[in-house]
């Protein structure tokens, strides 16, 4: 469910946004990289391809929301969906899911 169009309308113009093909997530530390580097560029949102993850799962951290979607059976293919606080009170119940490679 979206917000209220007015709050989506000032967020969609204060936002920043990044993609990065991570290629592969399960390693140890990547995701941890990939949560410095998203601080330090005070990024709203990221989009990330080929993160390998297995299954379809959310989770929340101290400040950030993270939807992925992966193989089910194979550390193949997947893209996630970062979010901070800002763009999740904004944007949470509005992906669409079309396969393992486009949200």
């Amino acid at each position: 469910m979206l917000a209220e169009t007015g709050s989506q309308d000032s967020f969609t113009k204060s936002s920043t946004y990044w993609t990065w093909n991570v290629r592969g997530l399960y390693q140890p530390g990547k995701m941890q990289i990939v949560m410095n580097e998203w601080n330090r560029n005070r990024i709203n949102i990221v989009g990330l391809s080929e993160i390998r993850w297995t299954g379809k799962r959310h989770f929340v951290t101290d400040s950030h929301t993270i939807i992925y979607f992966g193989m089910e059976d194979r550390h193949e293919y997947g893209v996630a969906v970062c979010l901070n606080q800002k763009a999740s009170r904004v944007l949470i119940g509005s992906f669409k899911v079309f396969g393992n490679g486009t949200i």
